[in-house]
């Protein structure tokens, strides 16, 4: 089931390794010849083939974000967390913990992420108890959604 074609269809695939806490599978799709990552949670049955996989040496996992996002491409982020968020990052996204440090009067996540939507939606579920220091990139995925939460949603 695919969130972003908006379709449940059949895939067959050569899975390679579990993601962290095996929320998500990578396999190489056989017939789009890529990797991807499956959700585990959105997946509906599995059927074992009696074939050999063909493609092994095309495996291959891209970077994961403590955001569970990934991709090649990095992108650097730095925020400003009260304890509420503090407490929820780490609640929601349990490896963000290794990056997050105390300072006088907050609390500071930094890192590298792989793609706006994660660290993007978990600051715009909590506006008002994070600043975004540093992360042009997120500030932008933010201006964007309000745009459309001012525009569309709350016209």
């Amino acid at each position: 089931s695919s969130s972003r074609s908006n379709t449940v269809k059949d895939y067959q695939v050569e899975p390679f390794v579990f993601t962290t806490n095996y929320l998500d599978v990578w396999a190489f799709d056989v017939y789009d010849k890529q990797n991807k990552t499956f959700k585990v949670a959105r997946i509906g049955e599995v059927e074992t083939l009696e074939k050999e996989w063909s493609n092994e040496s095309a495996h291959q996992e891209e970077p994961t974000d403590s955001f569970r996002s990934h991709s090649n491409q990095a992108f650097h982020v730095k925020l400003k967390l009260t304890q509420v968020a503090k407490n929820r990052i780490v609640e929601d996204f349990p490896l963000t913990a290794r990056e997050i440090i105390q300072g006088k009067d907050a609390w500071y996540y930094e890192g590298d992420v792989r793609s706006m939507e994660g660290i993007g939606r978990f600051v715009l579920s909590l506006p008002e108890h994070i600043t975004i220091l540093e992360g042009e990139e997120v500030r932008q995925y933010v201006r964007e959604k309000a745009g459309y939460i001012l525009k569309v949603m709350l016209p």
